[in-house]
Parts: C-alpha cells; structure tokens; sequence
C-alpha cells in the first residue's frame, strides 16, 4: 500500500513538472500574436520617360524579283548546234550563249546579194539611159533618182540583204546584259521552235521587292524613303534599301502596290524569295515607353511607375508601336521613372528597389 502511494506521489510531480517547462511567456505570446513582418522588397530594373522621334513600322508581306531580267528568244528557228553556258553561270554583256546551224541563213543571205547585184545593174542602165552615172550621184534630180530606184528594185534588194545578213547574225545568240543564267531548258540537236526561250538573264545585283499597303496606310510611303526586307529564308537578317516605285491606283482589294529596291551584296537574295517588309515613318514629339512596361490588368494596360521607394499603378493608353516600344497619349508623362521587368507580381504600393537605371 505504501509503495502504491510513493508511485502516485512520483507521477503527479513528473507531470506537473512536463507541464511548467512548455509554458510560454506572456510577452513572447503577445508577440507571435500581434507582430506585422514587413513585405518582400522586389529588385526593378526602371527606364526615365523622355519625349523623342518615334518609328512607327508598317508590316507587309513581299516577294522578290531580280532588278533587271531579260528573257533570251530564239529569233530565228533552226536545229540547236550549241550550248555554251548552263543554270547557275554569271556571263558578260555580249557573251556567246547558243548557236543555230545556220546553212540556210547562210543561202538565203547569198541569195539576197545576188538580187541586190541586179539590181544594182538595173539601176545603172536606167540612169545612162536617162544620161546620168552612179559616178555622180550628187548631179541627178532627187526625182529622178527616186524613180530609178524603184523601177529597178534597188531599194527592196539593198532591204532584203540587210534582213539576210541580220537574220545570219542571229544564228549565234548573245547575251544584251550582265548577269546569271535562268531557266535553260533547251538542248543541242533540238529544233528550237520546241521551247518557248533560250533561257532568262537575271541581273541581281539589285532585288525589287514587290508588296502591298492598305490604303489607310497610302498617306505615309514616299518615294525614296527606306524599306527593310527580313527574308523567310534567313531568319534574324535584314536587309535594307529605299522605296523605288509606288503605284498610283488603289486595287479593288482597297490596296496600294508599292517596290522598293534592295541591293544584294554577295548576290545572296534570289529570284521569288517570300520576305517580310517593314516600313519605318518617324513621328516626332511622342512620350515613349518599352513594352515590357506595359502589363494587362483587368482588360486595361497598365504601367507601374516608381515613387519613393513604392511601385504605383497606372492605367495607360498607348497609340502605335512597333517592335519594341509603344507611345502613350494618356496616363503617363515626360521625368517620370516606370519598371520595365520583374513587374509581373507586384501590386499598388509594393515597396521595389531599383536595380538598373535605364
């Protein structure tokens, strides 16, 4: 019975003494209740709003053509003797590209010559007839040189010989112009009454880009003014050149045709590329922000600026834009500082720091 009781006596004390060593402080509780940590403090990176010339970029869709392309017809027709150049080769003004057997040129012209003779001799026997001589040209009667000539023939041979000897000329097929050779599909041995052209001459040193403008935007392009082409085929190039022709008449799609002219060093652009367009118009005076200032909250766009030490929201309205950069016509004005990145999470009255000054 004792040694019951001296076991009670134990436990009691063992509890009472668990329960005073996971007792807290008064203070220590009032503090865990009633204490207020201060929010996060988000890193910025801010730009200084300025007024400045703005470019304002149109985009289009165009396809290029080589400046200047010249097709090559067979002028004469004949069997295909020879091919001196193949797709792909540069060849100079004045270049020997192809030769007709040229047998019955060569008979034809022979012929001609033979006509012209006579009638070279018809002329002079009218003449002495009327008592004149080629000798002395000078001292016949414009009205009587005039029909001798005709009553002997002397002027349809003389143009007959020409035609021969010019169409002999075109048996050998030369190059007008500089440039690469296109489209040959013709073959030696061939009549060439078979293809439609010898090949096309692409000099493309310069590309005419060819696009189209919607005619709210007809007001703005200027003859001379630069025009940018991104090339489908070269992702992150640009080329740049200026605007060569613009078509006066809206189509009946409200669009304006517009070219521009683009110089191709190193002959890299071809012939029919699909290119993007951008336009570039420069408009003075406009309050510019970046866009990634610029955040969507509650269907609005909105632009945190910073002001002692807190980020305070604004709701803006931008105007036009272009790759990088909006202008704003309300909302925002000219000294004030604006978060460009890290804004995603932050809200009215955040405490930032900045962390780049742009």
């Amino acid at each position: 019975m004792k040694t019951a009781y001296i076991r009670i006596v134990i436990l009691c004390t063992l509890i009472s003494m668990y329960s005073c060593g996971n007792q807290r402080p008064a203070s220590d509780e009032a503090a865990t209740t009633f204490s207020n940590p201060e929010p996060d403090t988000t890193d910025v990176p801010v730009a200084l709003i300025k007024r400045g010339i703005f470019l304002k970029q149109t985009f289009s869709n165009g396809i290029l053509e080589a400046a200047q392309k010249v097709e090559i017809p067979f002028q004469v027709q004949g069997i295909i003797r020879e091919i001196a150049v193949r797709n792909g080769d540069f060849v100079n003004e004045g270049q020997l590209l192809a030769r007709l057997d040229d047998n019955s040129q060569e008979l034809e012209l022979a012929q001609a010559r033979l006509a012209y003779n006579r009638a070279m001799l018809e002329l002079e026997d009218l003449l002495l007839g009327l008592r004149h001589s080629m000798k002395d040209t000078a001292s016949i009667p414009g009205d009587i040189w005039r029909m001798a000539k005709l009553r002997s023939g002397y002027d349809d041979a003389k143009l007959q010989l020409a035609r021969k000897q010019h169409e002999l000329e075109l048996t050998c097929i030369k190059t007008p112009i500089s440039g690469i050779i296109a489209g040959l599909e013709a073959q030696t041995h061939a009549q060439s009454s078979a293809f439609k052209n010898l090949c096309t001459i692409i000099n493309n040193k310069q590309m005419l880009v060819s696009f189209k403008l919607l005619e709210s935007d007809a007001g703005m392009v200027k003859s001379g003014m630069t025009v940018k082409i991104m090339p489908l085929a070269f992702q992150g190039k640009t080329f740049t050149g200026s605007i060569a022709e613009i078509d006066p008449v809206i189509d009946k799609h409200g669009q304006l045709t517009v070219r521009g002219l683009i110089p191709n060093p190193g002959s890299i652009l071809l012939d029919g590329m699909n290119v993007r367009v951008v336009l570039e118009t420069g408009i003075p005076n406009q309050v510019i922000i970046p866009k990634s200032a610029v955040l969507a909250r509650q269907g609005r766009q909105v632009v945190f600026t910073v002001e002692d030490g807190l980020a305070i929201w604004n709701y803006v309205k931008t105007a036009d834009e272009n790759e990088d950069s909006f202008t704003v016509t309300e909302g925002l004005h000219e000294g004030q500082l604006i978060i460009t990145g890290n804004n995603l999470t932050i809200g009215h009255q955040a405490p930032v720091r900045i962390i780049q000054n742009n």
